[in-house]
């Protein structure tokens, strides 16, 4: 859930908000956004899951999960 919410803070943070934290912590502060083309984001039904896993190449070791009722999303580092 922490990585979710440094993905989602990378994706929607404003020049404004890097400001106010510049400020705040005396130093420059940069926020790089995460290359499109880097990141691979999957959203499949938990039911579905095994069968679409087995069925995609992906790299385990760059792989984040979290379940939100009956569905799954899926986030691959390249």
């Amino acid at each position: 859930m922490a990585q979710k919410m440094l993905i989602d803070f990378v994706n929607i943070v404003s020049k404004e908000d890097i400001k106010i934290l510049s400020d705040y912590f005396k130093e420059e502060v940069k926020v790089e956004r995460i290359d499109p083309n880097v990141v691979n984001h999957m959203e499949v039904s938990i039911h579905e899951a095994e069968n679409y896993l087995n069925s995609q190449t992906i790299l385990k070791e760059a792989l984040l999960a979290y379940r939100e009722g009956e569905q799954l999303y899926i986030s691959v580092w390249r």
